[in-house]
């Protein structure tokens, strides 16, 4: 039989985003630009130019349930993966699926909070593969998101030629985004049993890319302006979120479903999905009366295999961006003035 999960099968959490701060402001004096690159704490290049598996489908042996194993589809243009490399993926698919299954429904979202010691993890979460891979993953949106954004590129220089078209003349400009990504349609299908195996195929899935102004940040960047600067208008905010819809949000959805840097969050989807469908199988009643579904316990089933990663990676996303992932100046001639100016663009996180 078919069947169709939607959306609402399992929350991720819309708190999987990037919170993008963009800033352009008239300088006096020439300012060094530079870019920042992802640290190898956030899987750095090995994220970007990586062996990215498929994960397209589940087996469950009929004898043993609780051991099932994943159909893998790998890319013909990277080279194929050792025994090991194939034995510890499909340890590290395993214990995502665990989890999912251990971690009751409310405490499976990553929210990248500078506030908190665990970058917003919550507890059940904070010492597991897959917290860290999410909170990764998180931090992988909001450097690629900024790296679009840089004037060398194609995109970005379009992008900030558009913001210039709103004739901001000498006033600043300091806004926020936010981008995050949500499930989207699934096409899971059981196959039947075949060979001592029950097979469940994942035939089709996608994930959405979502953009909005973040007006909570923009009150406090309002707060922090001189009484003296003139703030822009809401409807300015509204039409940087909206050309950078327009602009950004194809190419990032793009990557999000097809490029390595998250081919770790399309494993961590798929494994979610497969959660949900022994959720709704038969296998459901049993793990809830065994304790092992929804128990919250992964001390107990041992998948506190992660230990302080998430603290390290908050301290390396403030260092990253807080002052920004880049700084780019441009020198201009001002016609009405008569005048050479100079321009500086920022991109990066929130001042704390």
């Amino acid at each position: 039989m078919d069947t169709y999960l939607c959306v609402s099968i399992e929350s991720v959490s819309e708190d999987i985003g990037a919170l993008i701060r963009i800033e352009t402001k008239i300088v006096d004096t020439e300012i060094q630009s530079f870019t920042k690159y992802l640290p190898e704490l956030f899987g750095g290049r090995t994220i970007e130019d990586g062996w990215a598996p498929l994960v397209t489908g589940m087996a469950i042996s009929c004898d043993n349930p609780i051991q099932p194993g994943f159909k893998l589809v790998y890319d013909a243009t990277q080279e194929k993966p050792s025994e090991n490399e194939v034995i510890a993926l499909q340890t590290r698919l395993g214990r995502y699926l665990s989890t999912f299954l251990v971690i009751e429904g409310e405490h499976l979202h990553v929210s990248l909070s500078p506030h908190d010691a665990y970058g917003g993890l919550t507890k059940p979460l904070r010492h597991t593969e897959l917290g860290r891979d999410l909170l990764a993953q998180d931090v992988v949106l909001k450097h690629y998101t900024a790296q679009l954004l840089h004037p060398d590129t194609d995109l970005g220089n379009f992008f900030w030629s558009k913001i210039d078209e709103l004739r901001l003349g000498n006033k600043d400009l300091e806004s926020c985004l936010r981008v995050w990504i949500l499930p989207g349609k699934v096409n899971l299908k059981e196959n039947g049993q075949e060979d001592g195996y029950f097979q469940v195929d994942l035939e089709k899935f996608n994930l959405r890319v979502l953009c909005e102004s973040e007006y909570k940040a923009l009150d406090k960047f309002e707060e922090r302006k001189r009484i003296d600067q003139p703030t822009l208008s809401t409807e300015i905010h509204k039409k940087v979120v909206e050309v950078f819809k327009e602009i950004f949000l194809p190419k990032i959805y793009e990557e999000v479903n097809k490029g390595n840097r998250f081919s770790i969050l399309r494993q961590i989807y798929s494994v979610m999905i497969f959660s949900t469908w022994i959720k709704k199988s038969v296998l459901g009643p049993t793990l809830i009366k065994s304790g092992f579904m929804n128990s919250n316990n992964v001390e107990k089933y041992r998948l506190n295999t992660v230990g302080n990663e998430a603290i390290k990676m908050k301290k390396q996303y403030l260092k990253m961006f807080n002052e920004g992932v880049w700084r780019h100046t441009k020198t201009f001639y001002d016609d009405k003035r008569k005048e050479i100016k100079r321009r500086i663009y920022i991109v990066g996180g929130i001042y704390f």
